[in-house]
C-alpha cells in the first residue's frame, strides 16, 4: 500500500468500525456537524495489508474533487488533506506542485481534523449525512493506489434519558457539564463539583493557645451592651465573644501541624534534558526539529534479556484527556522491538481497561496512540513496555529513552500542557 487512512478519536464522540474505512460520528453538542480526527500514513508495512510498501512519488485528492467543491466542508477539508499529508511528495490539484519521492516507511502524518455538516432543513431536525475521501498514491514505479474514507455523521441523542451504548456511556436527560455526565453523554472522571458554602467571618478559638491581649485603657460603664470586662480566657463555641473596649488581636493560631512528608508524587516529568545529535530522539524532540536523531543505530541479535520500562502520562488539572499520541524515542543501540509498524504491538501492555491503542514503530522510535471513552489516567501508569536487549551493548536506562506527547485531545479537541516520562517498573 503506498497510503491510506488510520482513524483515531475525534473531538467528539465517535465509533469506528474496524471494516475497511468507514466512520461514524454522532455530533454531541449542536447538531450543526461532525469533526472526524484521521492520519493519512504512507509505505505501510502492515502485514495484514496485502500490498507491498514502495515509496510514493505523487499524492493526489480525488474526492473531495477540487474542481467541483460542494460546500465550505469542502473546500476546508480539501486544504487540510494538502497542508497536512502530502509528505513533501508533488501534489496533483489538479495543478501539478513538485515534490520529491519519499521512501519512508509507516510515516503517518498529525491528526486530521475533517468535517461533516449536518442536512439543515429548515427548522426541522437535522439529518445524518456523509462525505467521502478519496486519495491516490503513486509510487515512482507508477503503481497507483487509491484509498477511500466514508466518514458519516448523525444527529445526537444525547439527552434523550436513553443511553446509546454505542457512542454513550450516561444520559441524565440534559447537556451540562460537571454534573457527572457531560455534554457528549460520557461519563465525567473529574465532574466539576458543586462548592460547599464554607462558614465565614466567625473566629474559632483554639484550646491550645490564648490569643495575645493588647494593652488598652480602662473599661468605661456602658448602660448596655456587651460587658466590658477584659478576660485573658477564649469563649468556647463557635464565635469569639470578644467585648467592644478591650480589643483581641489575633495573632495567628499556632496550631500544631505534622511536618511534612517525604513521600515522593506519582506525577510524571518530562526525563532529562535532550541534546539534538546523541541518537535518539529525547523528550520534546521530533524528526522535524531534529532529523539527526531520527536514525536507526547497529543493535546485534537483539533478544533475551528483555527490558520492561513503565510510561507515565500527567493531564494538567481540570482536564481530562480522552486520546493522547505519545512518541516514545528509544537508542536503537541498545534496545530493539521485534518488526516493525504495528508489529511490537504486543510487548506494550498494561493500559487502563477499555482502551483502544494503536502502535507504529519506526525502529529508533515508536508511536503510540490510547484513547478511552472514559478517561486516560493522569499521574499514573499508562502502559508498561518490553523491549529486546542488543548483545554485547550495556543495559539500557530510563536516560535512554525520550518521551513526548505529540497530541492531547478531550471533548473539545487538543489541548496542550500533556506530559509523559519512561520509568523504570514499580
Amino acid at each position: 500500500m503506498t497510503a491510506g487512512f488510520q482513524e483515531g478519536h475525534s473531538a467528539q464522540s465517535a465509533v469506528l468500525l474496524r471494516r475497511r474505512h468507514a466512520l461514524r460520528h454522532r455530533r454531541d453538542q449542536d447538531n450543526k456537524s461532525c469533526t472526524f480526527r484521521v492520519r493519512v500514513c504512507i509505505n505501510n508495512t502492515d502485514p495484514r495489508l496485502t500490498c507491498s510498501p514502495l515509496d510514493l512519488a505523487t499524492f493526489e485528492v480525488v474526492k473531495p474533487n477540487p474542481k467541483r467543491l460542494i460546500d465550505a466542508a469542502d473546500t476546508q477539508n480539501l486544504a487540510t488533506l494538502l497542508v497536512g499529508s502530502s509528505f513533501g511528495s508533488t501534489v496533483i490539484n489538479p495543478t501539478i506542485t513538485p515534490g520529491v519521492t519519499n521512501p519512508r516507511r509507516n510515516l503517518c502524518s498529525a491528526f486530521l481534523d475533517l468535517v461533516v455538516p449536518l442536512k439543515q432543513n429548515g427548522s426541522k431536525t437535522p439529518k445524518k449525512a456523509n462525505k467521502t475521501i478519496r486519495i491516490r498514491g503513486t509510487s515512482s514505479l507508477g503503481k497507483k493506489d487509491l484509498d477511500t474514507l466514508r466518514l458519516e455523521c448523525r444527529p445526537s441523542t444525547c439527552g434523550n434519558s436513553i443511553v446509546e451504548t454505542d457512542h454513550e456511556t450516561c444520559d441524565d436527560s440534559n447537556r451540562l457539564n460537571g454534573d457527572g455526565c457531560d455534554q457528549a453523554c460520557l461519563i465525567e472522571v473529574n465532574p466539576t463539583s458543586t462548592p460547599t458554602p464554607s462558614p465565614t467571618a466567625t473566629a474559632v478559638v483554639t484550646s491550645t493557645r490564648t490569643p495575645t491581649i493588647s494593652p488598652t485603657s480602662p473599661p468605661t460603664n456602658t448602660p448596655a451592651g456587651p460587658t466590658s470586662t477584659p478576660t485573658d480566657t477564649p469563649t468556647a463555641g463557635p464565635r469569639d465573644t470578644s467585648t467592644e473596649t478591650p480589643t483581641i488581636t489575633e495573632t495567628p493560631t499556632i496550631t500544631p501541624t505534622p511536618p511534612p512528608t517525604n513521600t515522593p508524587t506519582n506525577t510524571p516529568t518530562p526525563t532529562a534534558t535532550s541534546v539534538c545529535g546523541d541518537g535518539f530522539l529525547g523528550t520534546g524532540e521530533t524528526c522535524t526539529s531534529c532529523p539527526a536523531d531520527c536514525v536507526v543505530q547497529p543493535c546485534s541479535m537483539p533478544g533475551m534479556p528483555t527490558r520492561q520500562f513503565r510510561v507515565d502520562l500527567s493531564v494538567p488539572p481540570g482536564r481530562t484527556a480522552l486520546s493522547a499520541r505519545i512518541q516514545l524515542g528509544y537508542d536503537s543501540g541498545l534496545v530493539s522491538l521485534p518488526g516493525t509498524g504495528p508489529t511490537p504491538a504486543p510487548r506494550f501492555t498494561n493500559f487502563p481497561s477499555n482502551t483502544t491503542v494503536s502502535v507504529n514503530d519506526l525502529d529508533y522510535a515508536v508511536e503510540v496512540v490510547a484513547t478511552r471513552a472514559l478517561g486516560l489516567p493522569s499521574g499514573s501508569r499508562l502502559f508498561y513496555v518490553n523491549f529486546d536487549s542488543c548483545q554485547s551493548a550495556p543495559a539500557a536506562s530510563v536516560a535512554d529513552f525520550g518521551c513526548t506527547v505529540l497530541e492531547c485531545s478531550g471533548q473539545t479537541g487538543m489541548f496542550a500542557g500533556c506530559n509523559c516520562a519512561v520509568l523504570n517498573p514499580p
